[in-house]
């Protein structure tokens, strides 16, 4: 910072002083008269006036006034610019600089009067005592010959202000100016009765600016209970001296201290306190100065600190009516999204235009995932479609959404910010409701969000018992049809008309029944969660169906039990169909479910459903859960173990097997299931069924093979010859299977004519079978 001051041309040239440059005398009562004329004016004047008496007085061509703020040099007044650096503060007495003598003597505990030779003649004992009684009379003339003066400038500044902060500084400041002291104070009443340290300056040490005194502790503390003032000339003899701030007074240095109290209607709110760290004791004139700036200045700090809570008060107020007019904005807000929300679930149209209201009212994409995963609207608020990565982080957000039980979570996506809200209805969970923002979501975007989930969950629960009401009606038609109550061919196609179905023949029934093991039977106990599961598995069958190709098929469930009418068409031909039963008694299923899948028999008319289904339950039965699924055709006798029998189904059964042979014997008048009884009979040996049948070997080698061409039968296996001999048995019952015998003797006549019907009936059957 700069160090040239310039006094004023009048104040110089009011300072008439008569110099013998011989004996360097001044005329001291010309000067004090000058300075009291100076004190009249302000301190800068005094200033001038002692820099002005300084040259001549010590021969010096230098001499400055510098007061000192938090360190920090402040000239007053200057003539010549100083060889030294004035920081750190110089010590009081004579010194040496860049080769100059430098005299230093100090007015007050703040400020100094400092001056130069240019020559490199020093200062002597003299001098010094010349100087400091110039100092003194600066000091005099600042305070002495003018207290009144000086006490209302330094009270006018203390109460210049309405700022508890700057008039505690003031206050502080006017202490230590005032007293001479080194260190200033204000300590301030807490509500728990102790005094704080509030405002310090002139201290060293940090603990001295933390100070807390109890009352009655140490010197503050007696003031604040006495409520009237006490000093302390010498803290190290002083036997009032508090043990616990000995310390801290010997880190310090302070030797004298006085303290006031600062006094509002009656009670004590403070104390000012002052120190010193040489010993110069306070006087009582330091104490009634002192006392009456406490006086001056306690009002202007009560009415800071008022000033204060007032501002408090006022910030509070105004702080709770922009709350309020911010709450009344999104309340503002809200109802419109209330209210539009509400005319959309009015109106009834779809979950698209939801989303859209949201999206566009909110500023954010959004979309609705269900609890399988399927996408059921989206909306972006004119911007692109939410991409596929988009939809799987909402998928897997939702996953976590269901697990954490939340109705609305906050969601990291990226950069953005993603609300997750549960579309919930009546205790049924639909989905999900995903809106993603590009920045923090407005306020208000939560509740908006819970209520676009519940109009959303209103919407599909309507949509959902409508759709479910046709399902049952339609699921309960096909079971009354699969169980024969509509035996009536006609009645059948009018209700499958009026219900939008149809059935086309020939077709097959698929069994499927769901099982559970027994940890999740025993936590399956929750019907919304029993019906979300089925539920689950109809889209999973409806999903595999259509992947087959099978979307004529018709589905219907009862609890756990499913019923598929699967058409016989080109693409879903027994292979496929096979194929299909085996990927649906294989597939994972929710909730750790298996099934147990059948197929049953051709049904080529409507009555026939019922047979259809009782064979696509047997197949079902004689499966295994999780494992391949069973077929009609591929149970054999074992139908007859799994459910008891009729006639019908004894002659079903031989049909089903030897039907080919018959059909040919009808057509050919040949002999073959009369010869497979015998070689049955015969144990498989062709030279004892030719025996038998009093032909030659190689002729039944013949029919046994085209037998197994017919049927499809191979008569090596023991399963095949029993299913075969089974089935003998049953055409022998109704009168279908000859007993093998050895035709009656014939005339030589007759062999040749029945020798050419045989070879005749042999060349027909070459050409029929090539």
């Amino acid at each position: 910072m700069g160090h040239t001051f310039t006094t004023s041309n009048e104040r110089r040239a009011r300072t008439n002083l008569t110099l013998d440059d011989s004996r360097r005398q001044i005329r001291w009562p010309r000067l004090i008269a000058e300075l009291a004329v100076a004190t009249a004016d302000s301190p800068e004047a005094v200033a001038g006036v002692a820099v002005m008496a300084a040259r001549p007085l010590l021969g010096a061509e230098i001499a400055t006034v510098v007061r000192w703020q938090d360190g920090h040099p402040m000239l007053l007044d200057s003539l010549g610019e100083l060889p030294l650096a004035l920081t750190p503060r110089p010590p009081e007495g004579m010194s040496w600089s860049d080769g100059r003598p430098v005299a230093t003597v100090s007015i007050d505990p703040r400020t100094d009067l400092i001056v130069s030779r240019s020559a490199a003649v020093p200062f002597d004992g003299a001098d010094l005592e010349a100087l400091r009684a110039l100092g003194q009379l600066v000091h005099h003339s600042w305070l002495g010959c003018a207290p009144g003066l000086a006490l209302a400038r330094m009270a006018a500044r203390v109460v210049s202000s309405l700022e508890p902060d700057e008039v505690l500084v003031a206050l502080a400041d006017a202490t230590a100016h005032l007293l001479r002291a080194d260190i200033a104070g204000v300590l301030l009443r807490c509500p728990d009765d102790e005094l704080e340290m509030r405002c310090a300056i002139g201290n060293t040490r940090f603990d001295t600016g933390r100070l807390r005194i109890r009352p009655g502790q140490g010197l503050a503390g007696r003031v604040a209970l006495a409520g009237r003032p006490e000093r302390i000339d010498d803290y190290s003899t002083d036997p009032r001296s508090a043990p616990e701030f000995l310390a801290l007074s010997d880190v310090e240095g302070t030797c004298s201290a006085i303290a006031v109290p600062l006094s509002w209607e009656n009670r004590v709110i403070g104390v000012l306190c002052a120190w010193r760290r040489h010993r110069v004791p306070f006087t009582n004139e330091d104490e009634s100065v002192f006392a009456t700036l406490a006086e001056l200045c306690v009002g202007s700090l009560h009415n800071a600190e008022a000033h204060r809570a007032l501002r408090l008060r006022a910030d509070a107020a105004e702080a709770a009516r922009n709350e309020l007019a911010e709450r009344h904005k999104h309340a503002v807000n809200e109802l419109a999204v209330h209210t539009e929300l509400l005319s959309i679930a009015a109106e009834g149209t779809d979950v698209e235009a939801i989303l859209t209201a949201v999206s566009r009212l909110m500023t954010a994409a959004a979309a609705v995932i269900s609890e399988d995963g399927r996408v059921l609207g989206t909306a972006t608020n004119g911007a692109r479609r939410p991409s596929a990565k988009w939809l799987d982080h909402v998928r897997g957000a939702v996953m976590s959404a269901a697990a954490d039980g939340d109705s609305v979570a906050e969601y990291p996506a990226g950069e953005q910010v993603m609300l997750i809200a549960r579309v919930r209805a009546s205790g049924m969970t639909f989905g999900h409701l995903a809106l993603l923002f590009a920045d923090t979501p407005p306020a208000g975007a939560r509740l908006a969000a819970e209520q676009a989930a519940v109009v959303t969950a209103l919407f599909l629960a309507q949509k959902e018992a409508a759709v479910a009401a046709g399902r049952r009606a339609q699921s309960e038609f096909v079971w009354d049809v699969l169980e024969g109550r509509v035996p009536d061919a006609v009645e059948a196609g009018v209700r499958a008309r009026h219900l939008g179905m149809g059935f086309a023949l020939p077709a097959r029934v698929v069994a499927i029944e769901l099982h559970r093991s027994a940890e999740t039977a025993s936590h399956a106990a929750d019907p919304e969660q029993l019906e979300r599961a089925r539920v689950q598995c109809s889209r999973l069958i409806s999903s595999e169906l259509e992947r087959y190709g099978a979307r004529n098929a018709v589905l219907a469930r009862r609890a756990d039990r499913f019923a598929i009418i699967v058409p016989r068409a080109k693409r879903v031909a027994l292979p496929a169909l096979r194929r299909l039963a085996t990927t649906f008694a294989t597939l994972t299923w929710p909730d750790d479910l298996s099934a147990r899948v059948g197929v049953g028999g051709v049904v080529r008319e409507m009555t026939g459903m019922p047979t259809g289904w009782q064979e696509a339950l047997l197949a079902c039965s004689a499966a295994l859960p999780g494992h391949a699924p069973g077929l009609f055709e591929d149970l054999g006798v074992l139908r007859f173990l799994l459910a008891p029998a009729n006639r019908e189904d004894l002659d079903s059964f031989a049909r089903q097997v030897l039907g080919p042979v018959l059909d040919y014997d009808a057509s050919h008048g040949s002999e073959l299931l009369r010869t497979l009884r015998a070689y049955l009979t015969a144990g498989c040996s062709t030279r004892q069924t030719a025996s038998m049948l009093c032909v030659h070997h190689r002729t039944v080698a013949y029919r046994i093979q085209r037998v197994a061409d017919l049927t499809g039968l191979r008569l090596a296996d023991q399963e095949s010859r029993f299913e075969a001999q089974l089935a003998c048995k049953i055409l022998a019952l109704s009168g279908q299977s000859p007993e093998p015998s050895c035709p009656k003797q014939t005339t030589i006549s007759e062999s040749l004519a029945l020798a050419g019907r045989s070879q005749e009936r042999r060349s027909t059957s070459t050409v029929e079978f090539s």
